[in-house]
């Protein structure tokens, strides 16, 4: 191998671990970021006999400061670790390179020192994650150029990642929402030229997995591809699995005249249109005066400090941003989502919120747009990297 360094951005999901080779052109505030041509994903290996720890119970031991792994939970997440080590030692590998940059993001509440996994849903808790995924790619003979400073969240790393990618949607506006609808939903957001955390609006502004929508379930079991496939999958009394291996997806059933597919995308475009109604109204004007979305929402701040703005741009990104980009889906679902948001306009109270969603009735349509990077979460992780070490 040479001494080629090279920077990698690991998107460590639910069920698999997938990594990117991400390129750098320019310098310090200039530096813009590509993917390259490898990547590698692995599946993470399913240890007989893990069970999670029940989430209260977890959170308990995290808030004593007495996290108790159990045995098959440090099997598992030796697991998650190897699965990611050889995303990385391929894709170096691959490139001849013996050194790397590394960036990851990983679902789950984080050690205090952002290196490890203390509270995950429907997972096993790491709190040595980092250490042990450093020691499996060094043992490889690849070189860590430095220690992965954090595991970051898959949301704030899309939000990087259209801010410093070259072809990222948060470039050249000062305010925009992105919302990233796979697996669940990633949110991030953009004010005044900042990248603004949602741990960071807690008080005024929830994730798209906490708010229930007008349907009753939340935004995330609805208005994700996951929610999609488990919707649908459910009236045909199958299971999403099953759906993938006979090929079945719902968009394309929908697209074909399926009834069934029609209904279920009718109620994600609709569900897709509150979640960018809630963002754009809750950002200018506070949140909503919205009784079936529960008490922590009631309780959410009004008088936030970012009232007044109006968010110049959304962005749909991950499987939904495909579908909104592809004219074949037009008609079963971006056509119906920007329909039901003009409704929604409408009716709003606030006319500066109304006119900048529906200029004469009509959809603006400079708000709305589909991501262009493939990888998201990869690219930001990266990036995130990259910019802990200048």
């Amino acid at each position: 191998m040479s001494e080629q360094t090279i920077l990698i951005g690991i998107d460590g999901g639910a069920t698999e671990a997938k990594s990117h080779e991400v390129l750098v052109t320019g310098r310090g505030k200039r530096a813009r970021f590509t993917l390259g041509e490898r990547s590698a994903s692995r599946r993470y290996e399913r240890v007989e006999g893990f069970t999670p720890v029940p989430v209260s119970e977890q959170i308990k031991q995290r808030s004593e400061g007495n996290v108790q792994l159990t045995d098959a939970e440090r099997a598992q997440g030796a697991k998650y670790t190897d699965a990611a080590a050889a995303t990385v030692i391929e894709i170096a590998r691959a490139a001849g390179a013996s050194r790397v940059v590394v960036g990851m993001g990983m679902p789950g509440l984080k050690t205090d020192d952002g290196r490890g996994i203390n509270a995950i849903n429907n997972g096993a808790r790491t709190p040595g994650f980092v250490a042990q995924l450093e020691r499996k790619i060094t043992e490889a003979g690849i070189t860590m150029a430095a220690p992965i400073a954090r595991l970051g969240s898959d949301a704030d790393y899309c939000g990087i990642g259209e801010e410093f990618a070259a072809d990222g949607a948060f470039r050249r506006v000062k305010s925009a929402y992105y919302v990233g609808c796979g697996t669940g939903i990633a949110d991030a957001l953009k004010i005044d030229g900042a990248l603004v955390r949602f741990d960071e609006t807690k008080d005024w502004l929830q994730k798209s997995w906490q708010i229930a929508s007008w349907l009753g379930p939340t935004f995330e079991k609805i208005a994700s591809s996951g929610a999609l496939m488990t919707l649908y999958s459910g009236l045909r009394k199958t299971t999403p699995a099953q759906l993938v291996d006979q090929g079945d997806f719902p968009q394309d059933l929908a697209v074909a005249g399926d009834p069934l597919a029609k209904a279920v995308m009718a109620a994600v475009a609709a569900t897709l249109a509150e979640i960018v109604f809630e963002r754009l109204f809750t950002v200018h004007a506070g949140r909503e005066e919205a009784p079936h979305r529960g008490d922590a929402y009631l309780a959410l701040r009004r008088d936030h400090p970012h009232r007044g703005k109006l968010l110049e741009r959304v962005v749909i990104g991950q499987r939904f941003g495909f579908l909104w980009a592809d004219a074949k889906y037009a008609k079963v679902f971006r056509r119906p989502a920007e329909e039901n948001l003009v409704a929604l306009a409408l009716r709003c109270p606030e006319p500066a919120v109304r006119d900048h969603i529906a200029p004469g009735g009509k959809i603006n349509r400079k708000l709305l747009v589909a991501s262009k990077l493939r990888e998201a979460p990869a690219i930001g992780a990266a990036i995130d990297a990259w910019q802990t070490l200048q």
